[in-house]
């Protein structure tokens, strides 16, 4: 069955670039207007997590990925050691 609403909050854990642009892109599609998209990555420097540098996803390439939504980066938040989120939304517009 599938999910049809949109949502305020989605939080993506994907460390490897290998399939993360189908990810993106059906997370993109139930994010509504006004939502925040985190995304979770492994660090580029650091051993432990089972990707392999190389593979990583950095934010260069998240911002590369979600700039044609016109999402940008506002806030990055460190989980552990090996793990660093990314929030990503729409800018707020000024009046």
């Amino acid at each position: 069955r599938s999910i049809k609403d949109a949502f305020d909050f989605i939080l993506l854990w994907q460390e490897s670039r290998v399939g993360s642009r189908s990810v993106f892109d059906a997370a993109l599609k139930k994010l509504s207007p006004s939502g925040r998209l985190w995304v979770v990555t492994a660090l580029r420097k650091v051993s432990g997590p089972r990707t392999p540098a190389i593979h990583r996803i950095e934010l260069a390439d998240l911002k590369k990925a979600f700039e044609k939504e016109g999402l940008v980066n506002d806030r990055e938040a460190r989980l552990s050691a090996w793990h660093v989120a990314y929030r990503f939304g729409k800018p707020a517009h000024s009046a």
